[in-house]
């Protein structure tokens, strides 16, 4: 069994959390949370987005898709 968690159970920012999370040994997935997709959430993924693929090793990721669904 995989425990899968959300990215956002500090508060903090998505690499805030991994870096929180990496520590929980028995956490094996964090689902990247996307309730919304605006201008403040895509400059913060462009920003952080190479840490995460830092944490590909460690955590199975999927995603939250915001609602609803834009082209963008």
């Amino acid at each position: 069994m995989i425990c899968t968690v959300p990215s956002w159970v500090i508060p903090g920012t998505y690499v805030e959390n991994l870096d929180f999370l990496s520590r929980q040994q028995t956490v094996a997935g964090v689902e990247l949370l996307f309730y919304l997709y605006d201008a403040e959430t895509e400059a913060l993924l462009d920003t952080e987005l190479p840490k995460i693929k830092e944490y590909a090793d460690r955590f199975v990721f999927t995603v939250h898709m915001p609602d609803p669904l834009k082209a963008e």
